[in-house]
């Protein structure tokens, strides 16, 4: 933080405009991704149904491979976390609140969450849950309990997942 450095925190407070945090992910190749029935999960991604395009239904998607990704993922793309600075934010930042409060009020103040932008991302197709969880800490993600598995995949076939739920569907 910039505290650390002694920087003055009613300078800090009126000077910061926002800060941006990002996590890159691989992002799924659009020719050769596997959609996963998820209708079997109550609520799933139901949140950020929203941001899912007209007439495409929040699914979750697997990594195949063809012959222009060999892998299953084509490109790189980002998971951000937005925070815009105004207002009550800026006079917490000012008054020295605590960390725990000034979280909460960031959070009232519209944070963009890592959580927000993953499930987005794995509700529009973009990515996979094994990534995410690859490329966000846990407990960044901690608040998303409704991430539906564990997505290690070590000795598994190449479509498979930990997740009974998942496996369940890949095979229907």
């Amino acid at each position: 933080s910039m505290l650390t450095y002694g920087i003055n925190r009613q300078f800090l407070a009126n000077s910061l405009l926002g800060v941006i945090s990002q996590r890159l992910i691989r992002r799924l190749c659009a020719r050769c991704r596997m959609s996963v029935n998820v209708d079997d999960i109550p609520g799933f991604l139901e949140d950020a149904s929203d941001w899912v395009p007209r007439g495409q239904n929040a699914n979750l998607y697997l990594p195949v491979g063809c012959e222009y990704c060999l892998e299953g993922y084509d490109q790189l793309t980002c998971i951000p976390e937005i925070l815009k600075v105004e207002g009550r934010l800026r006079r917490a930042i000012a008054d020295q609140v605590d960390f725990d409060r000034l979280e909460g009020i960031a959070r009232d103040s519209g944070l963009w969450t890592f959580q927000t932008s993953a499930k987005i991302r794995l509700a529009t197709g973009v990515t996979t849950v094994e990534e995410l969880v690859r490329a966000i800490p846990a407990e960044e993600l901690h608040p998303a309990r409704d991430l539906p598995c564990s997505p290690v995949r070590e000795g598994l076939d190449e479509h498979a997942t930990e997740c009974a739920v998942v496996e369940e569907n890949v095979a229907s």
